[in-house]
């Protein structure tokens, strides 16, 4: 499982989610008719998007990104709401492969959200350098 964090704004226009628009196109379209169709309060949720062989996890973590607008215990907030929401509705154990969330524009501390991501029974495989390592162009 592929799990990047979002905003339910309908499109993944930064960071790795536009590595994501551009080579899972289906799981993008599913995302925008989620958000279109739901229209209530995504952030705090997860969401699974199929494409072709992967399993694309998105964790809503704030309502738009705006730099600086959102307080880092806010996003830390949402971030376990979000892998709370994703464990219960897919158990534990899963594999997540992810960069590290929150730390590119929310600018919060790695360690931070690394704390929350520990209080679940999942395992994490982080992607430091870049979205080259998950194999995306």
């Amino acid at each position: 499982m592929l799990c990047h964090a979002i905003y339910p704004t309908g499109d993944w226009d930064t960071g790795v989610a536009a590595k994501f628009k551009i080579n899972f196109p289906t799981a993008h379209t599913a995302y925008q008719e989620h958000c279109r169709i739901t229209k209530g309060e995504l952030v705090g949720t997860s969401y699974l998007y199929y494409d072709y062989d992967y399993l694309i996890v998105g964790l809503f973590v704030s309502e738009d990104y705006v730099e600086g607008m959102y307080p880092s215990a806010l996003i830390l907030e949402n971030t376990y709401k979000a892998l709370d929401h994703f464990t219960r509705e897919n158990g534990e154990g899963n594999t997540l492969h992810m960069p590290k969330i929150n730390s590119g524009g929310f600018y919060i501390p790695w360690k931070q959200t690394e704390a929350v991501l520990k209080k679940f029974n999942q395992t994490y495989i982080i992607y430091i350098k870049n979205t080259d390592d998950l194999g995306i162009r």
